[in-house]
């Protein structure tokens, strides 16, 4: 991204070690303001980790994760858990949704725990259900909600707070091809509404359709590059670190 582009996350020299094995060596990238940045490589390379050190939820050996929102720069070791509450939407690859509650009664349950006010939750609800096309199955329970149905569920109660920046960790995992192109059309409309993505996969096909910048992982190591002939930069960069 050029100079002139607003950078919400900065991840400078990060290093990561878990039970005396390194997962990841000076680690440097920047998120950028509405992009959707495409995090790829093979599974068990420690993405979701990353995702993990994104939001708080693991520790850094060293380096930093700074970001930058509503005119302050916090650190993510010293910043509050309800800044990254606010600020951040994550989607996992399982739908994190409850059986015995209605679609509209799964997203209302997350407004309460994200401290949502009832006047916007309301508002929220109704736009969410416009976006995922799901206004004629708010009363069914989560358990009768189909796949694609239980999916778009979950990416609604990952935006019912309205967060700036929404983390999706291999979200068309599992499904089947007419679902996954289903899943990457919304997750562009939710962009083009301003919302910054962080997608995750090791799907080439998708972070190519989805993605300008890229971030591969590979072997301890990680680079970001631009979306051109990005099956053969991976495979090369993949080589580098065997």
């Amino acid at each position: 991204m050029g100079k002139e582009d607003k950078a919400l996350i900065d991840v400078e020299n990060v290093s990561k070690s878990f039970n005396n094995k390194i997962l990841f060596e000076d680690v440097n990238f920047s998120v950028y303001d509405k992009e959707i940045l495409g995090i790829l490589g093979y599974s068990g390379e420690g993405k979701s980790s990353l995702l993990n050190i994104l939001t708080g939820v693991e520790s850094i050996d060293t380096g930093s994760v700074k970001y930058h929102y509503k005119d302050k720069i916090l650190d993510i070791n010293s910043c509050h858990n309800s800044f990254i509450k606010e600020l951040i939407g994550y989607s996992t690859q399982e739908p994190s949704i409850y059986d015995e509650l209605s679609l509209v009664e799964n997203i209302e349950f997350y407004a309460s725990l994200l401290e949502v006010e009832e006047k916007e939750m309301k508002k929220r609800v109704k736009t969410l259900l416009e976006i995922f096309n799901l206004e004629n199955y708010q009363e069914k329970k989560g358990k009768d909600l189909s796949v694609g149905q239980k999916k778009r569920l979950d990416l609604a109660c990952s935006l019912i707070h309205n967060p700036k920046i929404l983390i999706l960790d291999e979200p068309t995992a599992n499904l089947d091809f007419k679902l996954r192109e289903d899943i990457l059309k919304y997750i562009k409309t939710i962009n083009k509404l301003g919302v910054t993505i962080i997608y995750v996969s090791h799907f080439i096909e998708e972070i190519e359709e989805l993605s300008k910048r890229v971030l591969m992982i590979n072997d301890k190591k990680c680079k970001v590059v631009d979306n051109v002939n990005l099956k053969k930069n991976f495979l090369n960069f993949a080589k580098k670190n065997e």
